[in-house]
């Protein structure tokens, strides 16, 4: 890489570095992801000391994909969770021995994501304390050919930006949500959502209908300042205010 162009990467680096609230630094790490040709990312925090494997995603992936994803609960048999579940080090999805791994059901799996333009990708696991893990993974449409040196980078970015998001969970400043008053039915439809229920499934069981929930979501979005329901049901979650 040229120098001209590594002095750009670095600019795109800094930015991911100074990131200080939750938007900056998503914006950040799509822009150094940009520079390596890589169009995706999908940040996943998971906690199996519960007995749950619920996942709490930040994203970039197509929307229609991310509703199917979480609708379906494909995160219990993700071969990209399972294998970072196992895993410390980082691993491409094309890898001939992991490919290899995968089950009937698992390869369907890729074959579905590949409709949405995600044909390949690279997963970081970030193993932490009580069985959690956090895990970051980048995608593409079509292979960006990356070489080591930018394998490492882009592992660097995966690992700030893991710090980084924990630090702005903590602190509460990407949202103000300590304070958020939910009614009993907001925590229900948000609890449902969190388990991979659609709208209209969480009315069958609250017996609701599925026009109602999506208000009852849409009140609980606005009251944590939240513009997607997975960025409310990760809100809601980091803040203790609904358990999976």
């Amino acid at each position: 890489m040229k120098a001209s162009g590594m002095d750009k990467a670095w600019g795109y680096f800094e930015n991911l570095f100074k990131a200080d609230e939750q938007d900056e630094l998503i914006a950040s790490l799509q822009s150094v992801l940009n520079f390596y040709s890589v169009k995706y990312f999908a940040y996943l925090g998971l906690n199996f000391g519960t007995g749950h494997i619920h996942p709490i995603p930040i994203s970039t992936y197509p929307q229609e994909w991310c509703d199917r994803y979480l609708e379906n609960v494909y995160y219990s048999f993700d071969p990209v969770i399972q294998e970072a579940r196992e895993n410390n080090l980082p691993f491409e999805w094309g890898d001939v021995g992991y490919r290899s791994k995968l089950s009937k059901i698992q390869k369907l799996f890729f074959n579905e994501a590949s409709e949405f333009g995600i044909e390949g990708g690279l997963t970081f696991p970030m193993h932490g304390v009580q069985n959690q893990l956090s895990s970051m993974s980048i995608a593409w449409s079509d292979n960006p050919d990356l070489d080591l040196y930018g394998k490492n980078m882009l592992q660097l970015a995966a690992m700030h930006f893991h710090v980084r998001q924990v630090e702005i969970i903590r602190r509460g400043s990407s949202v103000n949500a300590m304070n958020a008053k939910l009614s009993p039915r907001e925590m229900e439809c948000l609890t449902w959502a969190a388990n991979g229920k659609s709208a209209w499934e969480t009315g069958t069981i609250l017996s609701l209908s599925e026009h109602t929930v999506r208000e009852y979501l849409g009140n609980a979005m606005r009251k944590l300042d939240c513009t997607s329901r997975e960025q409310a049901v990760v809100t809601a979650v980091m803040k203790g205010l609904i358990t999976p």
